[in-house]
């Protein structure tokens, strides 16, 4: 099916804290965060022509736009980049979503929209959002094949591009390779028959929490397989639907007790669910599996599993202003130079020497003037203390196997799954059976869709 992208910060940001077992990465160390207000312009000096003012609309401040408007407003002769702040107009998230999304409706939107938090995918074929490649075919200084390409294929609706942020992470599920073998990508049948054929149930797999019910990590994964965006249809009755959400029913998560690292030691985990963000994690996972670590992907009908997901904020153009020059010039300037070092670079120049810095060694002088060996990052489970040094060659074609074979987009869908969660919870307590929970989901969710046609 067809996919759109839309996310909420929020929940991205929660689902990245509650991953288990990656790891603090060399970009991670020592960095720090800057706090300096981001709306202040230097004045302009006699002589100088007033720039042209280009609106950014946003439900939620974050840092990493702060820190580029700020960037982008001292660098620019031409634009000056204004926030539109939504939430500090209505005073709550939610209105502030519902009005941002009405201005998008209406044309009287931003100039660029920070879509992190707002459904969009309902509109998104209604032409309201630029599509970003026709900026980069004109352009000399970023293009399409300037990216990491297997990213921006991911968020691709028909050949077209609606968002982007300069920073993404992996999601994926791995584990012991004796377990999983090397095949990447699994339906629920064959998950449940390595499962077994070692001895163990779906509760062999860590990595899930109970502040984020599992069953809204499987559709975070997987919902373009239930959802036409174009066409706004939906099959939520069909086979491999129901079996999401009876992994979701069945899955407990009950463990004998010991940390992440001893579970995983006695061979009482044999799978987790997490994100990789960084060679270091990568690195972590290899430790704690015992060298023999292989990546297995998510269930899903078809695919490898592997999503992607921005670990910044994702904006877009709004194709009905007058000012999309401008607004192109704000989202080229925060693509080039808007990492953050949190997970890897969109820019395939500097993905590459994120990688190659992963395998340089660190050193420092010691008081008594020797030579000290600096650590990448480091992993910390109980009484558990694990540091991981520069990666080897292997190591980084890893990653990048990894970062190349990813498919899907791992992206919430907040009113959908709000719908999704309700109808389960009958399905869960034994109330309602699964055939009447999935045909409710299955016109709650078309009604939705009709409604935004």
């Amino acid at each position: 099916m067809k996919k759109v992208k839309y996310g909420l910060i929020i929940i991205v940001n929660v689902l990245a804290l509650l991953i288990t077992g990656c790891g603090v990465s060399d970009n991670q160390i020592g960095q720090e965060k800057e706090t300096n207000s981001f709306l202040q312009e230097d004045a302009i000096k006699p002589g100088e022509t007033e720039k042209e003012t280009v609106t950014l609309g946003v439900t939620m401040i974050v840092q990493d736009l702060e820190k580029i408007v700020t960037e982008f407003n001292r660098h620019s002769s031409e634009y000056k980049v204004e926030i539109v702040d939504y939430f500090n107009q209505t005073g709550d998230y939610d209105e502030a979503i519902e009005q941002l999304k009405l201005d998008v409706v209406t044309r009287t939107a931003p100039d660029i929209i920070a879509v992190s938090g707002i459904d969009y995918s309902m509109f998104s074929e209604k032409g309201v959002l630029a599509d970003l490649y026709d900026f980069m075919s004109d352009d000399e200084e970023i293009s399409k094949d300037m990216l990491v390409q297997s990213v921006v294929m991911a968020y691709e609706d028909g050949g077209h591009l609606y968002s982007i942020a300069p920073n993404f992470q992996i999601h994926s599920m791995w584990g012991y390779g004796d377990v999983i073998g090397r095949q990447s990508g699994v339906t629920f049948e064959e998950l449940f028959q390595i499962l077994e054929s070692s001895g163990k149930d779906l509760n062999a797999i860590a990595g899930f929490s109970g502040d984020e019910p599992v069953l809204t990590r499987l559709c975070t994964v997987s919902m373009d397989e239930f959802i036409d965006w174009e066409n706004g249809t939906c099959d939520f009755e069909g086979d491999y639907f129901k079996k999401v959400i009876s992994f979701a029913k069945e899955y407990t998560g009950n463990y004998t007790g010991g940390t992440y690292f001893e579970r995983i030691q006695s061979r009482e985990v044999v799978m987790s669910v997490g994100i990789i963000s960084s060679v270091v994690d990568y690195q972590i996972q290899k430790i704690l599996y015992g060298e023999d670590v292989a990546f297995i992907g998510y269930p899903v009908a078809e695919g490898t599993g592997t999503a992607i997901t921005f670990s910044g904020s994702d904006i877009a153009v709004n194709a009905q202003t007058d000012n999309t020059d401008g607004a192109w010039e704000f989202v080229k300037f925060y693509l080039l130079h808007g990492y953050s070092g949190q997970g890897f670079p969109i820019v395939q120049e500097q993905y590459n020497q994120m990688m190659n810095a992963s395998m340089d060694e660190e050193f420092d002088t010691t008081e008594d003037g020797g030579i000290e060996r600096n650590p990448k990052g480091y992993y910390i489970d109980g009484d558990e203390y694990i540091l991981v040094y520069a990666a080897t060659q292997e190591d980084v074609e890893t990653v990048k196997g990894l970062v190349d074979s990813a498919e899907n987009r791992f992206e919430p869908h907040p009113t959908i799954q709000n719908i999704i969660n309700e109808e389960a919870e009958g399905f869960f307590s034994g109330q309602v059976d699964l055939d009447s929970t999935v045909k409710k989901i299955q016109n709650r969710v078309t009604l939705l869709l009709q409604e935004s046609l």
